[in-house]
């Protein structure tokens, strides 16, 4: 029975419908990787099938209505936080140059430049492809969260540190903003004329502030909080120009100062008394300090997956598309930002 098994195994009949299922088998395969390019319609060169990632939600669900702008603007307003206020101080690291002081003006020549941007720029680079990288490993895994991207590439306990990583971290940051919300808001209430002249307790005002947020803090998703990112990046721009217009206004004043003393000296026929300090130059442990602050200006890795949990029609293309507009918007309005309030307090940045 075997030797007749061998043999009709061994036919020419049956070798051709073998070799016909494996030919079929290789088109399918074929067909499946020449329908990827089409699907993946951008300039990602990576050599896996676009078709294989695992979306949680599903690509056509219901949950997502998250177009690009809302996205963008939502990844946006996770990186522009609180961490900006400290970028002229890392600026101010990054100065090189000289300055000089007189007894009757003091002017100083040092403006954070080419190391200042080429920090920027690798920060802006890193963030951009490691938010890229983690949305790539979520489709990989079909991880919907931070914490089960970890579990997918290290296994349980990766997962219960991160999540416990972020916990701690966001609870610091949530404590931080609240203060922040108490100091800038209660000499404000201050000034109002129900309050005029008497002592506003802040924790009142941290109080009402909290309830008043109530109904944002309740929504489940990102894209019901887009136009409090619109609100929260029209401030900042707005603070950002006030910086330079302050900057710019406090130069023009250096100049006409510097002016009228050059004059009332050559009238009076005597020199100033002029000291020139050494020229300044950002050492490495000026890089240390500056380059954190910068780059943890960008820090926005946990909101990425939400923001792609809700994008609509989630293509790899859209996605890196949602990751460049936010970290080339966001890093443009930071150096501004940084660099304003550098040339508006100078030294006095601290």
């Amino acid at each position: 029975a075997n030797s007749q098994q061998r043999t009709a195994n061994s036919s020419p009949l049956c070798m051709s419908v073998n070799r016909t299922s494996i030919m079929s088998k290789k088109q399918q395969q074929q067909q499946q990787v020449t329908v990827a390019p089409a699907l993946n319609n951008n300039e990602d060169d990576d050599d896996d099938d676009e078709t294989d990632d695992i979306l949680v939600p599903p690509f056509a669900a219901s949950e997502r209505h998250s177009t690009l702008l809302p996205a963008t603007f939502n990844l946006v307003a996770t990186i522009v936080g609180g961490g900006v206020l400290s970028l002229p101080l890392a600026f101010s690291k990054c100065s090189s140059g000289s300055s000089s002081t007189s007894n009757t003006t003091s002017t100083n020549s040092s403006l954070p430049g080419l190391l200042a941007v080429t920090l920027c720029l690798l920060a802006a680079v890193a963030t951009d492809r490691s938010l890229y990288m983690l949305c790539r490993a979520a489709r990989w895994c079909g991880g919907a969260t931070y914490g089960e991207v970890a579990r997918c590439a290290f296994g349980k306990p990766a997962e219960w540190c991160v999540s416990g990583l972020l916990a701690v971290f966001l609870l610091f940051v949530i404590t931080g903003y609240m203060v922040l919300i108490r100091d800038i808001w209660t000499p404000l209430v201050s000034r109002v004329s129900l309050w005029r002249g008497r002592q506003v307790d802040g924790n009142l005002v941290l109080l009402g502030a909290i309830m008043g947020l109530g109904p944002f803090l309740v929504q489940k998703d990102l894209h019901a909080l887009r136009y409090n990112c619109y609100a929260g990046f029209a401030s900042i721009s707005i603070l950002c120009a006030a910086l330079w217009y302050r900057a710019l206004f406090r130069y023009d004043e250096d100049t006409d100062v510097h002016e009228d003393a050059v004059l009332i000296t050559a009238g009076l026929n005597h020199t100033a008394t002029e000291t020139v300090n050494e020229p300044h130059f950002a050492s490495f442990a000026d890089i240390l300090f500056a380059f954190p602050i910068i780059i943890l200006s960008f820090l926005s890795q946990f909101n990425i997956l939400p923001i792609q949990a809700a994008l609509v029609q989630p293509t790899r293309a859209r996605i890196q598309k949602v990751t460049r507009r936010a970290v080339m918007a966001s890093g443009l309005l930071m150096y501004l930002f940084g660099q304003g309030g550098y040339l508006c307090f100078g030294d006095k940045v601290q």
